[in-house]
């Protein structure tokens, strides 16, 4: 299994328009791995696609990838799915040329708040012919030749985690709103966690609301629920510039946790089982 992190930010990546913090400043300066971009994942060998942040269009040209047949979507917050408009993007040609299609795989739930909240273009997008949807549902398994695709809710939110299985090796990816983790025996012991990365307590101000939320987890509660499911690599991702950390710093926190086998995504991280 080959996974490729094309987004490794969250809803504040940096650079910031406008901030000079060191963070963006060195991020500007150097790009990746210090720049960031909205969370999303790839699976080469299966055209396989997570999530749509806005910078979509340039995640798949700065990797050399061409049409994606498969897209999942994790759940309607704005940084996993503004970029919706790639399926118009990469399928259509003003009847130029035939248009390509794209299949996109949601939950009612999650494509009702897209309706509902944001410029989903579900629909116009259906009668284009440009995507075709599948709804997914918790616990149901998408076949792909060897790989099996599973979809498990979040409790308490709409959010889609999913458990990755080709053969023996079992991945699992949950990029968001991980405050209320299933810990279910079908989700323990995977080779690889690709995780939400959390807040770090000694920079949140007692005002924030942070600590008292049950839908945000913090670093600690990451690593905790790293030990319950004993997970034997983890790699974080969701990162945001809000902590304050520069990718030298995540290096050193790796080399310090190293007793957790965790590593800090970047974008373009390719990730092999």
């Amino acid at each position: 299994m080959r996974l490729l992190i094309l987004g490794s930010g969250g809803c504040q990546p940096p650079p910031r328009p406008g901030c000079m913090c060191r963070v963006c400043k060195e991020a500007r300066n150097r790009g990746i791995p210090y720049y960031r971009t909205g969370p999303s994942l790839y699976l080469p060998k299966q055209n396989i696609l997570f999530d749509v942040p806005e910078e979509i269009r340039e995640q798949l040209n700065r990797e050399r990838i061409g049409h994606v047949k498969h897209v999942f979507i994790s759940h309607w917050h704005p940084d996993h799915t503004m970029g919706m408009r790639i399926f118009e993007t990469m399928n259509y040609s003003f009847g130029l040329k035939p248009p390509q299609k794209s299949i996109l795989y949601v939950s009612k739930e999650t494509a009702k708040s897209l309706t509902k909240l944001l410029p989903s273009f579900i629909s116009l997008y259906e009668k284009r012919k440009i995507i075709e949807t599948r709804n997914i549902k918790e616990g149901e398994a998408i076949e792909f030749k060897n790989l099996e695709i599973t979809p498990y809710t979040i409790p308490k939110s709409d959010t889609f985690i999913f458990k990755l299985r080709e053969g023996k090796k079992v991945a699992i990816y949950a990029p968001c709103d991980i405050g209320n983790f299933p810990l279910g025996k079908e989700l323990m012991k995977p080779n690889l966690l690709i995780l939400h990365l959390g807040y770090f307590k000694e920079i949140v101000p007692p005002t924030s609301g942070l600590l008292e939320s049950e839908e945000e987890e913090s670093f600690d509660d990451n690593l905790q629920l790293i030990k319950r499911l004993e997970a034997k690599k983890t790699v974080f991702t969701h990162i945001e510039e809000d902590w304050d950390r520069s990718f030298d710093d995540y290096r050193k926190m790796e080399y310090q946790l190293k007793e957790f086998n965790i590593k800090f995504a970047y974008d373009g991280m390719m990730m092999k089982l």
